[in-house]
């Protein structure tokens, strides 16, 4: 992950799923091509925005790797919504 990481390094191709705080967009990232998830989430339905714990446990995320959790590949904000970048899993976990 850059630190720079805005929008404009991802394509939102279709929208994937929507709850109460955020809405999930399939991409890609333009730089590589690589399939991506674009979880959304909306800021503005905190009463005090997201708390900086929060975005510290965002950052931890990015650096656990195994293969039974998903990737956290970026982390940015972009009009007042935090942005998590997920790796794509074409399947459900819904049985």
């Amino acid at each position: 992950m850059t630190l720079k990481s805005t929008v404009d390094d991802y394509t939102k191709e279709k929208k994937a799923g929507e709850g109460t705080y955020a809405v999930v967009y399939l991409g890609t990232k333009k730089s590589t091509g690589r399939s991506i998830a674009v979880k959304e989430i909306k800021t503005s339905q905190f009463k005090d925005g997201l708390d900086m714990s929060a975005l510290r446990e965002v950052k931890f995320l990015q650096e656990l790797k195994h293969v039974n959790v998903i990737e956290l590949v970026d982390v940015f904000m972009a009009n007042d919504n935090l942005n998590l970048v997920l790796e794509f899993l074409p399947a459900d976990l819904e049985i």
